[in-house]
């Protein structure tokens, strides 16, 4: 599965370059999640089966950050944050800001290169 997880990062760094910022970064990071959880076994859990927001945030964090510590503190708020830009910036009348656009890209560039790293240095 390490190289479904590596693939997943793969695609969706493609992706975060054609979506909007807001929408890309956080869909990247969200993707990179799951490569992560993937990568360690974890599974979503309930009658449907999917990958829902809320459980990868908080089983990314509470799990591969606070229990396993495989993961910095830094990126404990990157997918909330980039979440909130995301619907912000697709849903609100409010302006994304140049600042808040680059600050967006630079959390999810540290998430994915993480995720990435991370995966890569247990693959070898």
């Amino acid at each position: 599965m390490p190289g479904a997880a590596h693939g997943a990062l793969v695609l969706h760094d493609a992706a975060a370059e054609t979506l909007p910022i807001g929408a890309g970064s956080y869909y990247a990071c969200f993707q990179a999640a799951i490569a992560a959880l993937q990568h360690v076994g974890v599974r979503p859990t309930g009658k449907r089966k999917q990958w829902g927001h809320e459980f990868v945030q908080a089983e990314f964090v509470g799990r591969l950050i606070d229990q396993r510590k495989q993961y910095p503190t830094e990126l404990r708020s990157s997918l909330q944050e980039n979440l909130r830009l995301r619907q912000v910036a697709d849903y609100s009348t409010d302006l994304v800001t140049e600042t808040q656009a680059r600050r967006a890209l630079h959390r999810g560039d540290a998430f994915i290169e993480a995720v990435r790293q991370r995966i890569k240095d247990h693959e070898s």
